[in-house]
């Protein structure tokens, strides 16, 4: 409804806060998944680049693209985050057979 037009109008300004420490949405559980799963996603990529193995360009293409697959808010973002996680164990698995053949 119109007070939530006005509630954004208010935080829009704020979004120089978000990632800091003054975000006052950043300690929230879902935020700090967030944040894990790029650490996560930054992770994977790294290991991928610096590996003198199998160089399956289909399967690098379809572990890097598991985030897209997330969506959602809370519980239904939750589930999405989880199965993106299953994806990627079997994907990251399936290259490091390939890799130490």
């Amino acid at each position: 409804g119109p007070m939530t037009k006005v509630l954004f109008r208010i935080l829009a300004p704020l979004k120089f806060l978000r990632a800091t420490a003054l975000d006052p949405f950043g300690k929230t559980q879902e935020r700090q998944q967030e944040r894990q799963l790029i650490v996560t996603y930054k992770s994977l990529i790294q290991e991928l680049m610096n590996s003198e193995g199998s160089k399956n360009l289909e399967l690098i293409i379809q572990i890097a693209n598991v985030p897209d697959s997330i969506k959602g808010f809370g519980h239904v973002k939750e589930r999405s985050i989880k199965l993106a996680e299953i994806r990627w164990s079997k994907l990251m698995e399936e290259w490091r057979r390939g890799v130490s053949l």
